[in-house]
This record gives structure tokens, C-alpha cells and sequence, in this order.
């Protein structure tokens, strides 16, 4: 008797965690679905995996849900680096806050989008941590505002980060990064600025992205169920010498993601040909491949 797999439980779209609501949405608003949710009491931490498109805009998305003394900080942190701070007190706490952008002068902001990974065979490249690559994490912080300190201020400009550059033999299953679309016009708002205390860590919130066709490959999405009705199993074996011939879904989602890694490889050989064409000897690198049965490792 063969066993049939265990069913993947239903993904959320939000977290609710510790009296706060977050959530990631792509550009249309509506939420990324929630993969694999996990929660460390002992840390505050909750953790997940959601599915990536490179040049897909996305937002990110927080409501205070109980009602207490304290105010509350917000953190972003793309691919280890931090992106965002800003504080909510007073009657701004109760509504729901929308980060989406990053102010890089004081008339233009870019949003966030997701990126395709940068590939190098340069080796200056290879013991560069990966550890954060991959990664969105939201810190939520307790705070209270002092009573004096006061001030007009605008909102600071910030120097975006560089794409990350991985060695393409270490990248272990990463395809995508943040990166950030093209300028938009955004005047700078003048806003009173209150110094505030910090009074522990509220929550933090770890979402890990990567393309769908590897979250099914390695069994943490589920696969697309046919749309005409339940799926059934059928016995049958259908051998065929042509097109017509039936393939598992399985090996299609495998081939797409492939594909997908095979055009970064190729991406950063177009690059390195372009940024020096002297001719000189080079090493042939080994070249894998998936095998049936094979997971690719998205954790580092």
C-alpha cells in the first residue's frame, strides 16, 4: 500500500501575533499567501514563506490590534539591511499602516520590488554572508514619547543599499532580492517629531521569498489543483512517442524553475562577456542539474 502525501495546511495572509496584524500584499493590494508559518514563543519571532515575481511591486502592511499604554515602532529590514524606521503615537496608532516606498531625495521616492539576483564568478564574492539575502524582516518595538523634545522636522532621505552580488556557487536556491522601481514624485510633508522610549520588542516578523515553482518543488506551497473539479488518480499508463504524452506536474514545476535559474546564469555570463572581452583562459565550471527526487535547499 502506497501511502498518498500528507496535505499542506491552507495559507493564511496575514499574521496575527502578539496584538499585532501584518501582512505583504503585491501591487494590486491583495495579500501574498503565507506558506509554512511557524512561531518562536521564546524569541517572539514569527516566520513564513511567500511567493516572489522579479519586478513585482509589493507593500507591507501593519495594524496595532489591542489597546494599551504604549505606542509603537516600526522596522524594515530588506536582505539584512535596514530600509525604514517610523514611529506611530497618539491617534495614529489604531489605523493601518502602509509602507510601500523610500524616500531617496526630498521630491522623489522609490517603492520596493522584488529583483533578480546579481551572479558573479567572481571569487572575492564566494564566503560573502548569505544568511539575510532572501529575507524581509519586520520589528515591531514598544515605545512611549517623552515629554519634551519636540520639533518640525521632515522625513530623511536615504542612500538605497546596492544589489547584493553572489557567487553563482553559493547562492543555494536564491533567485530573487529587493530592489526598488523608478523614481516617483513625492513632495517631502513637514511632521511634529517626538522623541520617544523604548519599552522591549513587541514582535518580529520574518518572511522569506522565494518564486513559487521553488516553494512547490520543495513542498512548502502546494501545487495548482485542477480547475474542473477534484483531482482523481488515474492507473492508467499512457505511453506515447510524441508531444501528446502525459507529464507530472511534478517534473513541469521542476523544468520551470530551471529555466528560471538557468536565465541568471545566463544573465551574469552576458554580463561578465560584456565587462571584459580580452580573451584568457577560463576554468570550466561544474554544471548541476536537478535529478528526480532532488530538493533544492532554500534554507542558509
Amino acid at each position: 500500500m502506497h501511502p498518498y502525501p500528507k496535505p499542506l495546511p491552507t495559507p493564511h495572509e496575514r499574521f496575527t501575533y502578539n496584538g499585532f496584524e501584518v501582512w505583504v500584499s503585491s501591487v494590486d493590494d491583495k495579500a501574498l499567501p503565507q506558506y509554512n508559518e511557524e512561531y518562536d514563543e521564546l524569541k517572539g519571532e514569527a516566520t513564513c514563506w511567500i511567493p516572489s515575481k522579479a519586478g513585482q511591486a509589493f507593500s507591507i502592511w501593519c495594524q496595532k490590534k489591542v489597546s494599551d499604554e504604549y505606542g509603537y515602532r516600526v522596522q524594515i529590514f530588506f536582505d539584512g539591511q535596514r530600509v525604514h524606521k517610523t514611529s506611530c503615537l497618539g491617534s495614529h496608532i489604531p489605523l493601518i499602516q502602509k509602507y510601500y516606498k523610500v524616500r531617496v531625495s526630498d521630491d522623489e521616492c522609490r517603492t520596493f520590488v522584488f529583483g533578480s539576483i546579481e551572479l558573479t564568478d567572481d571569487d572575492d564574492y564566494l564566503h560573502d554572508g548569505l544568511q539575510t539575502v532572501g529575507e524581509i524582516k519586520i520589528v515591531i518595538d514598544r515605545i512611549k514619547p517623552e515629554a519634551t523634545g519636540a520639533r518640525l522636522t521632515t522625513s530623511s532621505t536615504r542612500v538605497l543599499p546596492k544589489p547584493s552580488k553572489i557567487h553563482e556557487r553559493s547562492k543555494k536556491g536564491l533567485v530573487h532580492q529587493i530592489n526598488y522601481g523608478p523614481a516617483i514624485r513625492s513632495k517631502v510633508i513637514p511632521y511634529m517629531h517626538q522623541p520617544t522610549q523604548k519599552y522591549g520588542t513587541a514582535a518580529t516578523f520574518i518572511y522569506r521569498y522565494r518564486p513559487l515553482e521553488l516553494l512547490q518543488a520543495n513542498g512548502i506551497a502546494p501545487r495548482a489543483s485542477p480547475v474542473d473539479g477534484p483531482l482523481k488518480i488515474d492507473t492508467k499508463v499512457e505511453v506515447s512517442d510524441g508531444e501528446d504524452a502525459q507529464i507530472p506536474e511534478d517534473i513541469l514545476a521542476k523544468e520551470r524553475a530551471l529555466l528560471a535559474e538557468l536565465e541568471q546564469v545566463r544573465i551574469a555570463k552576458r554580463a561578465a562577456i560584456a565587462k571584459d572581452k580580452r580573451p584568457k583562459n577560463r576554468i570550466k565550471s561544474e554544471v548541476t542539474y536537478f535529478t528526480p527526487g532532488e530538493i533544492i535547499d532554500l534554507t542558509l
